[in-house]
């Protein structure tokens, strides 16, 4: 860092030249009283990872005693607050006197620092510091590593005014980030509305040549649901159990005893490899179980377009199966019958989520269960409005997907940024 030519006027210091860097501590909890007293105490998950800020309180307060009975000491305002340990590099200004736990390195300004400068170069450094941080069990960034590190230091106006510029140009950025927050919430709301609007059967036209759903399910052999407690339906539209229409599947997990279970070629799927935010087809799988391993647990071969949803823990996230394959027992697996549309339901069930974690129950995790599934009421339209429905959404939802990823891409480029200006600040750029 140290070779790097500065701007006239600028100098190379040690950090340890310029502040007194300070550590802290925690008082031992086999003793609450400590934790009963009026001097702010931080924590590292207390400091926002994504900027620069001051921190005036604490969600917990040390007394006096517990200071005398542990390394931690107390700030003066103004002080620089950095995590050293575990998360490093999160930055923030002591607001009024405090102290910290032993996850922070603090620095006390010396006369020719401006805090603010300090508090932004080290914010810019960040991976500088992972880098050179050390550990087993977790990594930290020691004192006496950060006491040797160099920084460019200006005269002090020139600090303040690079500051100042800083704190100008990020409150644009920020501006920024927060229209594309709105929009990335917009989006979202949107894609309930439309998936509200495709099971309530505003989302395309009726076709009065289409047959009726009803009269689909009397040809075999079943019968709507008739209760005027329901919401009305389009025409040819009825309303249908779940239990009705599709055949709910669980899944299992064969034996972990039996690495052997785990060398086959049949695709066994687990909850953490269904998207969250999107219906998608799932071909593949990070772990293949034998035959044997079928035999051995309630996992079984589910035909290729049955549709899947998480149903406990993480609920409500849904694929179709674009082969043949098994589920662990996180699942709820739907064969479609012939009156129902697979991609149909598929978005039926992504737009219910809410409304099923709604009735899971359970005390480790919740989970929603195939007997309350089984009586659930579904909105069935007729077969060809529902191939019409999902073309429409499809449609939609891939310019919705379009704009998302374009919204995530500024969001990246912001964050460049913000390291970009950082560089050129502590340059002599700005």
């Amino acid at each position: 860092m140290e070779a790097e030519q500065l701007p006239q006027g600028w100098r190379w210091v040690r950090l340890g030249e310029v502040t007194e860097i300070v550590g802290g501590g925690t008082p031992s909890r086999e003793h609450p009283e400590y934790f009963a007293g009026d001097i702010l105490w931080l924590t590292p998950t207390e400091i926002p990872k994504t900027k620069v800020t001051v921190i005036s309180t604490s969600k917990e307060r040390i007394t006096q005693e517990a200071l005398k009975k542990s390394s931690a000491r107390i700030l003066p305002q103004g002080a620089v607050l950095m995590t050293s340990r575990a998360s490093i590099g999160y930055v923030a200004i002591a607001g009024a006197e405090l102290a910290t736990n032993q996850g922070f390195a603090s620095f006390i300004c010396k006369d020719g620092i401006y805090n603010y400068y300090l508090a932004y170069w080290l914010f810019g450094n960040t991976d500088y510091f992972v880098q050179h941080a050390t550990g087993t069990t977790f990594k930290e960034i020691i004192k006496s590593k950060l006491r040797n590190f160099y920084i460019p230091l200006p005269p002090l106006a020139e600090q303040e005014r690079i500051v100042a510029k800083i704190e100008a140009l990020f409150s644009q950025l920020e501006a920024g980030v927060a229209a594309l927050r709105r929009a990335q919430a917009g989006l979202k709301r949107y894609k309930a509305s439309l998936l509200k609007a495709a099971y309530e059967g505003r989302l395309v036209p009726q076709d009065p040549s289409d047959e009726p759903a009803e009269v689909v399910l009397r040809r075999l052999g079943k019968s709507p649901l008739q209760d005027a407690s329901l919401p009305s339906l389009p025409q040819g539209w009825c309303w249908v159990r779940l239990g009705e229409v599709t055949e709910i599947v669980g899944g299992g997990t064969p034996s972990r005893e039996h690495p052997e279970y785990f060398a086959g070629d049949i695709i066994w799927l687990t909850p953490t490899e269904i998207p969250k935010t999107k219906v998608a087809v799932i071909s593949t799988s990070k772990e293949r179980i034998t035959q044997e391993a079928l035999k051995k647990s309630s996992a079984r071969i589910l035909p290729q377009g049955t549709v899947l949803m998480t149903s406990r823990a993480s609920i409500g996230y849904v694929a179709i199966a674009g082969t043949e394959l098994a589920t662990n027992q996180g699942f709820a697996s739907f064969i479609c019958k012939d009156e129902i549309y697979n991609y149909y339901l598929a978005y039926w069930l992504f737009g219910n989520t809410d409304y099923f974690v709604q009735h899971a129950t359970g005390t480790t995790f919740k989970e929603i269960i195939k007997s309350k599934l089984r009586n659930f009421y579904i909105s069935l339209p007729p077969l060809a409005e529902q191939e019409r429905i999902v073309a429409e959404l499809e449609q939609r939802l891939t310019v919705v997907a379009q704009v998302e990823a374009a919204i995530q891409a500024a969001l990246t480029r912001s964050a460049r940024l913000r390291q970009a200006i950082l560089k050129r600040a502590f340059r002599g750029e700005l």
